[in-house]
């Protein structure tokens, strides 16, 4: 039976990728246009409508790079602004992360608003993925600028006031093997200073799967783990230092468990 599914996925793979490409390319020659006029005229591009056509693109890229995303624990992730922490991989990693949250609010028909902090070079680019950042209202720090950096935290402070949640690497950088950087201690600072839940996810199997050919590899499918989200009462017992150490360790624990399931055939996650 999987055998025949498997040839079925192929015969339908292979009948609609032409279609979906097309689609995907019109929309990403689109992109930069329609993140320029958000730019000139915000209040004619309402959050809902941008949304919905990033979340678009973000199936149709998946569905082309053939990769699957398995997740677990997004029953886990709290009902108000939260500060959400990964492991910074690849570039995908938001793109996976963008489709995941969408889609939970989305089917627990949660009212949803949410920003990316990503790094200021990123915005220096002007590129698709500028473009696609620009449309979600991305929070870009310079790490090489005090003064910015506090304009950044500003920005997210706001956000939060405004029932945003917010999206950050506590690396800061990509990390393309298995190891993991060191968690900056100030990306933890917005849930000390604000009092919102710490979410962290835990990301396996994403290099490789975008633009970085040289980390390219067989397997197409992306492990995501929402563990158990740390509640802001708790805040008082530690300092924002002990906090980033034991969620990094946390991480690293879960990670190490996905992919040793990986590496030996077995199920990375029971039926949730």
């Amino acid at each position: 039976m999987n055998v025949v599914k498997k040839i079925g996925w192929w015969i339908w793979y292979i009948f609609a990728i032409p279609f979906v490409c097309l689609s995907f390319f019109l929309a990403m020659v689109s992109v930069g246009r329609k993140a320029r006029k958000y730019r000139k005229f915000p209040n004619k591009f309402f959050l809902e409508q941008r949304y919905n056509f990033v979340h678009s693109q973000v199936n149709k890229l998946l569905f082309i790079k053939r990769v699957k995303v398995h997740s677990n624990g997004t029953s886990k992730i709290p009902t108000i602004p939260t500060l959400f922490v990964y492991n910074h991989k690849s570039n995908i990693d938001a793109v996976v992360l963008l489709k995941l949250l969408f889609e939970h609010w989305e089917n627990t028909n949660q009212a949803f608003k949410f920003k990316f902090v990503a790094k200021k070079e990123l915005q220096n680019k002007k590129n698709m993925i500028t473009s696609v950042l620009d449309l979600l209202d991305t929070i870009y720090l310079d790490r090489n600028d005090i003064r910015q950096q506090f304009k950044a935290f500003e920005s997210q402070h706001n956000s939060v006031k405004d029932k945003y949640s917010i999206i950050i690497a506590p690396e800061g950088t990509r990390y393309h093997q298995h190891e993991f950087g060191d968690f900056k201690a100030g990306a933890f600072k917005l849930a000390f200073h604000n009092l919102i839940p710490i979410q962290p996810i835990v990301l396996y199997g994403t290099p490789g799967l975008l633009f970085e050919k040289k980390y390219a590899k067989v397997s197409r499918d992306i492990y995501v783990t929402f563990l158990i989200y740390r509640k802001p009462f708790d805040f008082h017992t530690h300092n924002i230092e002990w906090y980033s150490n034991e969620i990094r360790g946390e991480m690293i624990k879960e990670y190490l468990r996905i992919k040793k399931n990986v590496e030996n055939h077995t199920p990375v996650y029971e039926v949730e």
